[in-house]
């Protein structure tokens, strides 16, 4: 039997991941919603859940159809060291985007867009 998947191969091993957190959460839309993405929903969990765990991904939608999230992690300047942590180059920040129902096309949200009236449910897994 044939099969659509092509080679799969691991990319973490011998790496301990753990211990992993998964959270079910909702967020309510911006109200006006900026171009690239809301920055910083990291700090924004960190705070809701009083630590200082790191988001490793996001899968969501809103209560209407069509829209669907996506979480891009920050980047770092450096490593970090026992007395200097990381630099962030880039923030982390968590997309949205609409897919219309009938063409098939999915394009992030047009900026300044309100989408205060939306709730979406978020499954985070961070550790």
């Amino acid at each position: 039997m044939s099969s659509a998947i092509g080679t799969l191969a691991s990319l973490n091993a011998n790496q301990a991941d753990g211990p992993l957190f998964l959270d079910k959460i909702t967020m309510v839309g911006d109200a006006a919603y900026p171009t690239g993405g809301t920055l910083s929903f990291e700090a924004a969990l960190r705070a809701l859940r009083g630590d200082n765990r790191t988001v490793l991904r996001v899968a969501g939608f809103a209560g209407t159809i069509g829209y669907s999230v996506r979480y891009t992690p920050p980047v770092y300047n450096n490593d970090g060291t026992a007395t200097t942590p990381p630099t962030v180059a880039t923030h982390d920040k968590l997309q949205v985007f609409f897919e219309d129902q009938t063409s098939g096309v999915v394009a992030e949200v047009g900026n300044g867009t309100n989408l205060s009236a939306l709730t979406f449910t978020l499954e985070v897994t961070s550790n």
